[in-house]
């Protein structure tokens, strides 16, 4: 890829259309692809079957189930809806 071509600089241009903020996004993420993006977001998620450097690289994010498990959508109900399915 290009030097300064990520998630996270897609993401800084893609906001000012969406007249939102970094802190107003949440992301997921499982691969070290991910990591610029999940590093300037509001609430960052990390897969429960994330590339374990990019578990290294970001310690302490919230963990969901894998994308296997429909991790994504059942971090969104627990967050939305208030039920616990995440990992």
């Amino acid at each position: 890829m290009t030097a300064g071509v990520n998630k996270g600089q897609a993401l800084a241009e893609l906001l000012p259309r969406l007249h939102a903020k970094p802190s107003d996004i949440m992301a997921f993420g499982d691969g070290l692809n991910d990591l610029e993006m999940l590093t300037m977001v509001g609430r960052s998620v990390c897969m429960e079957n994330a590339d374990p450097l990019l578990k290294t690289r970001l310690p302490g994010l919230d963990t969901t189930l894998s994308n296997n498990e429909h991790g994504v959508a059942r971090y969104l109900s627990d967050y939305y809806l208030g039920e616990r399915t995440t990992a």
